[in-house]
């Protein structure tokens, strides 16, 4: 398809089964990679098996695969300790 259109082509990612990468979508000729709700079903699932874990085992081990509080502050601004904006505990 990339070769025979003059231009860009954009391939939706994350709907299926489909393990192509960045790099190979790129040697296609693909210009740009759209996720749709991918990252959001994402979230859901690791939500959703986290809540799983805890209902059928009662363990906590998905803690081991949160981001840390110092990972969020930084997502949410970079900003550091102020008034009003102390860091959250680690």
């Amino acid at each position: 398809v990339c070769e025979a259109v003059d231009k860009p082509v954009n391939v939706v990612m994350g709907l299926n089964d489909c393990r192509l990468s960045v790099a190979d979508l790129a040697a296609l000729g693909v210009r740009r990679i759209s996720l749709g709700a991918s990252l959001y079903r994402a979230a859901l699932g690791e939500f959703e098996r986290a809540a799983r874990e805890l209902k059928d085992h009662g363990t906590f081990a998905f803690a081991d695969r949160a981001l840390s509080y110092d990972i969020l502050n930084d997502l949410m601004g970079g900003r550091g300790p102020g008034p009003g904006r102390e860091r959250l505990p680690s």
